[in-house]
């Protein structure tokens, strides 16, 4: 089991040190859950063994300042012999953990997770060197998933975060673990010392970016160094000759945790003039009161362009009706399409079932197995995590370029469809090396004969799915028919780029068109099958999703874009569907509530109703239920 990395990092802040003057004792909690988010367990395997965990701390931040306990998620079943310690060595000896500080028994109750909780008889004061806190427990009995993996783990990249030693699994203390599993641990540490009550570094992004002669918000990150929870600021900044000064008030206070995070958005004043700039932003006060935080101000460039591109990732799922785990991305694909119409854009390649029609050697990226995602292929993942990747990637920069699609018959008799790309970069470039890929997509697909396997069918065993349509797994069968599926690639002969498609030369501003022709067949077949089966497409909810690569950068995508339907209506969001000329006989009638969920009997209140004609037409309306 591995620790996903988080895929955004602010620029750290230049100095944490807390000078001795104004400051006042006190207690103050250190941690490297900085981001204070939930744990997930971590172990070696299903073996009986005793575990050594550690967190190191030497923030110079903290000399002087005296350890006094910490407390820790641990499994409390089928385990014994906890303790706590501190050392300022890692030694083994004959195969057993030896602290040279001190070390303390403890005891935790019988639940499967419980909070180990240690006070040191004698509190320890850091010193330049740091010090290593950390506990013990032997796992006597592999029970379940608490005792097969007892270590409590949150992401992060901190290399003091996490250090272990066991009996049977790691004979040495691994002092690279933080990179190998992307994790550190959660442990709380108590500290007494001289701390300001209201203190906070500043962290902002190294390069920033804002549109020519327009304000620009930016997110500044918040690290909490006082004794009371960070609530608002008073911060000032300079963006070349251009300067301001604001207010934020957080909509949740961040706790007093040494190192814990936050963010809150600035404003920064239009700047007339295109180009790079100095940036940097102070926190002049904390809660009111003068920041005396040595970190207090955070440097960067703000780089000026003519617009800002609207940031589209490009979200890729490998899936397959054969495939019990895959509901995961059919709700995470239908949920996003809902939430965000306008910037959501994503592809389905289906394998070895009736919509399969790339074949797995031919797949943009390489996958480990199904079901899988990847973004902007540079990132893979479970699909379950789909939304939080695409969040992610989209405030991880702004693309230089916006990608427009629009597509049209190239033939009175529908036997070609031109999908038209057009591009704009927001800065010049004199040897460019891109590529437009073009995908053919499908939605609205639906066979009575397609069977989904579904492994949610006991939400004891895997949980349950939540997002739009998760209804139609959570505690239902284990083959689930009629569903519509949606994003499906039906002519990936594009999916790596179009030669010469974008010119070596490029010019801010100036927009770039290009046209690539899709053959429409009467007939669209599932080529990866061994015997082919007709896909039952409707021809006018065909749509076209166009992507920028960068070659030079291994084929990663800069941005994307989805077409409307050949009908003219929007691929994604129930509630922005529109169809001109339906006349047509209504032969499906279904209702939505307006979070996307679909509502088998409405009740009383406001529900979208979604109406499909003869015609392959799709109609929305709201509705009120009384």
């Amino acid at each position: 089991m591995k620790i996903s990395k988080s895929i955004i990092a602010m620029a750290a802040a230049a100095a944490m040190a807390l000078p001795a003057t104004d400051a006042t004792a006190g207690n103050l909690d250190f941690t490297y859950n900085v981001d204070g988010v939930p744990a997930m367990m971590w172990g070696t395997s299903a073996k009986t063994q005793t575990y050594d965990v550690a967190i190191r701390i030497d923030d110079p931040a903290l000399v002087g300042a005296k350890v006094l306990g910490f407390n820790v998620l641990v499994p409390g079943m089928g385990t014994s012999g906890f303790s706590g310690w501190m050392t300022k060595e890692l030694k083994v000896e004959k195969k057993v953990n030896k602290p040279d500080i001190c070390s303390k028994d403890a005891t935790v109750g019988g639940d499967e997770f419980e909070m180990l909780e240690v006070t040191f008889d004698q509190p320890y004061t850091i010193t330049a060197d740091g010090v290593y806190v950390g506990y013990t427990f032997t796992v006597d009995e592999v029970k379940a998933e608490f005792t097969e993996y007892p270590v409590a783990l949150v992401p992060g990249d901190d290399p003091n975060g996490f250090f272990i030693h066991s009996s049977r699994s790691y004979y040495r203390w691994m002092t690279n673990m933080v990179e190998k599993v992307g994790g550190v641990s959660t442990m709380v540490v108590k500290l007494e010392g001289d701390f300001y009550a209201d203190a906070a570094s500043a962290a902002i992004e190294s390069v920033n970016y804002a549109p020519v002669k327009e304000k620009r918000m930016l997110t500044l990150g918040l690290v909490n160094h006082g004794t009371n929870p960070l609530s608002s600021i008073e911060y000032s900044y300079k963006a070349g000759t251009v300067t301001g000064t604001g207010t934020a008030t957080l909509a949740q206070p961040i706790p007093a945790v040494f190192g814990m995070r936050g963010t809150t958005e600035i404003e920064i004043s239009p700047i007339a003039e295109l180009g790079e700039y100095d940036l940097s932003v102070t926190i002049d006060k904390v809660n009111g009161q003068v920041n005396n935080d040595k970190g207090k101000t955070a440097q960067g460039t703000l780089e000026v362009w003519p617009f800002l591109p609207v940031n589209r990732p490009l979200v890729e799922e490998f899936t397959g009706l054969w495939c019990g785990f895959c509901p995961r991305g059919y709700v995470a694909l239908e949920t996003l399409n809902a939430k965000y119409p306008q910037e959501f854009v994503a592809v389905a390649y289906h394998n070895d079932d009736p919509m399969a029609t790339v074949a797995a050697g031919s797949y943009p990226v390489g996958i480990s197995g199904f079901p899988y995602a990847a973004i902007n292929r540079m990132y893979g993942f479970d699909p379950g995590e789909t939304e939080d990747y695409w969040t992610a990637v989209r405030a991880m920069t702004i693309p230089q370029a916006k990608i427009d699609v629009d597509i049209d018959w190239a033939d009175d008799a529908h036997t070609k469809l031109a999908a038209t790309a057009k591009l704009n970069f927001a800065t010049d470039q004199a040897a460019a090396d891109y590529k437009i890929a073009y995908m053919l997509v499908a939605d609205d697909l639906k066979s009575p004969d397609w069977a989904q396997s579904n492994y949610y069918t006991n939400t004891a065993s895997y949980g349950t799915l939540t997002g739009r349509f998760a209804e139609l797994f959570n505690g239902t069968t284990g083959t689930v028919y009629g569903l519509e599926y949606n994003d499906v690639i039906i002519n990936g002969e594009q999916l790596l780029g179009v030669a010469n498609s974008v010119p070596a030369t490029i010019t801010a501003g100036k927009e770039i068109t290009h046209t690539y022709e899709f053959e429409i067949p009467e007939t669209f077949q599932a080529t990866a099958l061994k015997a082919p089966t007709p896909i039952p497409v409707i021809k006018d909810r065909l749509r076209v999703v166009a992507a920028l690569i960068d070659v030079a950068q291994q084929g990663v995508v800069i941005n994307s874009a989805s077409s409307k339907h050949v009908d003219g209506t929007e691929h994604n969001g129930i509630g922005s569907v529109t169809v001109d000329g339906t006349d047509s006989e209504v032969i499906a009638t279904e209702y939505y509530d307006l979070t996307g969920r679909r509502v088998a009997n409405p009740a009383t209140g406001l529900f979208i109703k979604a109406e499909r004609h003869a015609n392959g037409a799709l109609t929305t309306s709201k509705v009120a239920v009384k």
